[in-house]
């Protein structure tokens, strides 16, 4: 067994384990040593997996999974038009049957996943702001409170990710250079997940002059804190960022 790396003192309990099992062991195994995933890709694929569209999966025994299944699974996002987050569901799920697959975990030979197709293929995005319509915006903000205004004027001035900017915090400025730490940014398909490294961004004068409006309203060092009542020292939630964009665009009559 031990020459087939298999365990043998794991393998009798994954006899009778879950999926759910699995999936936990998967995430502690991602979290720590060399092949841990970034933090961002690893909380991603931690609340999918242990979301509730998930709840019947984890009931069944990994190797009694199949094509079937996962697809049943799938369906929820398809019905309320969720496609992308279908992707990373999919992806979640097959990402968990190839890493038991190769350590012979659970009775698994084969991922049931790995054959299914995309049902959604992502294009990029195209759409751009005019010069017109970056005024348009620009005045709207002066009317957010400070802490939305600075953050979405950062995200303009600087072309970084809202999710990147949202978490700045003022140890990573030094002069008029922002510096994200290793694993600070999203992973992209190069990465497979992995930490990225650190990466530098110059803040021009404008961006500079936004960061200094708000300086002082810091909590616990985030320069974009999350500050409704009760919240603990976090950046602003992502889910509001995007909700003042959206009603911007509403508001302007953007597309």
């Amino acid at each position: 067994k031990l020459a087939q790396g298999v365990d043998p003192m794991v393998e009798p309990k994954e006899e009778g384990g879950t999926f759910g099992e699995l999936c936990g062991v998967y995430l502690q195994a991602m979290s720590t040593g060399r092949q841990h995933l970034a933090p961002a890709t690893l909380a991603e694929r931690r609340r999918i997996l242990q979301g509730p569209e998930l709840k019947h999966l984890r009931k069944m025994h990994p190797a009694d999974i199949r094509d079937r299944d996962v697809a049943r699974a799938l369906d929820p996002f398809e019905k309320r038009d969720a496609l992308v987050m279908l992707n990373r569901v999919q992806l979640a799920i097959s990402a968990v049957f190839s890493w038991a697959v190769t350590r012979h975990r659970y009775g698994l030979e084969s991922n049931p996943v790995r054959k299914m197709a995309r049902r959604y293929s992502e294009a990029p995005k195209e759409r751009v702001l005019s010069p017109e319509e970056i005024r348009r915006v620009w005045r709207d903000l002066e009317e957010r409170t400070p802490t939305f205004r600075a953050a979405l004027r950062v995200v303009a001035l600087t072309g970084q990710r809202p999710g990147e900017v949202r978490r700045m915090r003022w140890e990573h400025i030094e002069g008029s250079t922002w510096t994200m730490p290793a694993g600070y940014r999203k992973a992209t398909k190069a990465d497979n997940g992995r930490p990225t490294k650190a990466h530098r961004v110059h803040l021009s004068a404008p961006a500079l002059a936004e960061l200094e409006r708000i300086r002082g309203w810091e909590r616990g060092g985030y320069v974009f804190p999350d500050r409704k009542e009760g919240a603990t020292h976090a950046p602003i939630e992502r889910q509001s960022l995007a909700r003042v964009a959206a009603r911007m665009c509403e508001r302007l009559k953007l597309d």
